[in-house]
């Protein structure tokens, strides 16, 4: 799995959607902005998530397209630190339960929804 840490929890790559692109591109974009990870193959959606945040004071709510993909590749994970993302780490399936205790609900709603 590729989880990034921003704001000292751990979360999924995500973003969002410029006008007219199409959601697997913001989805793709997204990961190797945040990450530095290309070359990625969608291989299927997992879930659509809603959930609200407040940045400056403000209340957003943020619709959410979480997709499986696969590499191929290994890479060196470059975390985006003008997005305040100070890690990017893959984490093996078997290690994965401490990264989901320190979490957003909405993450653990989404490797439920994967079946990890």
């Amino acid at each position: 799995m590729l989880l990034i840490s921003r704001n000292g929890l751990w979360d999924l790559p995500k973003g969002h959607q410029e006008n007219g692109e199409d959601i697997r591109v913001t989805a793709l974009r997204e990961v190797q902005e945040e990450t530095g990870v290309g070359d990625l193959e969608i291989r299927g959606l997992i879930c659509v998530t809603d959930h609200c945040y407040r940045r400056d004071g403000v209340w957003h709510l943020k619709h959410t397209w979480w997709y499986d993909m696969l590499y191929t590749d290994p890479v060196n994970l470059t975390p985006q630190r003008d997005e305040d993302i100070t890690k990017a780490a893959w984490v093996a399936r078997s290690g994965l339960s401490p990264y989901l205790k320190n979490t957003y609900p909405s993450i653990v709603e989404v490797f439920r929804e994967a079946k990890i």
